[in-house]
């Protein structure tokens, strides 16, 4: 693997460097709010992450956990074949978010 390249999951692939998604072949960029959240989840994969620490990773200060959800939210109609079902980003209930080890 490329060292400037972060493996999601199968098939998608977090290019460091330009700040964008490989999706199953496809390029897609995400917004720097998009992008700093996926990569946040995927540097603690395996590690439930609080809807406060995503927030408070993507945007620093006093945010709202709410901003959070939207971020996942957003995240998962991006990246999920099926955001209702996702494998990507997974909710732990009571603890937050996780991309799988």
């Amino acid at each position: 693997m490329e060292p400037d390249v972060l493996a999601v999951a199968d098939g998608v692939v977090l290019d460091q460097q330009a700040e964008r998604i490989r999706w199953h072949g496809i390029w897609l960029e995400l917004s720097s709010v998009q992008y700093r959240g996926l990569k946040y989840l995927v540097e603690h994969r395996g590690t439930p992450i609080s809807g406060e620490e995503l927030a408070q990773a993507v945007w620093g200060g006093e945010v709202a956990r709410r901003q959070a959800q939207t971020l996942v939210r957003r995240l998962r109609a991006r990246l999920e074949e099926d955001a209702r079902r996702p494998r990507i980003i997974l909710t732990v209930v009571g603890e937050g978010y996780m991309v799988p080890a």
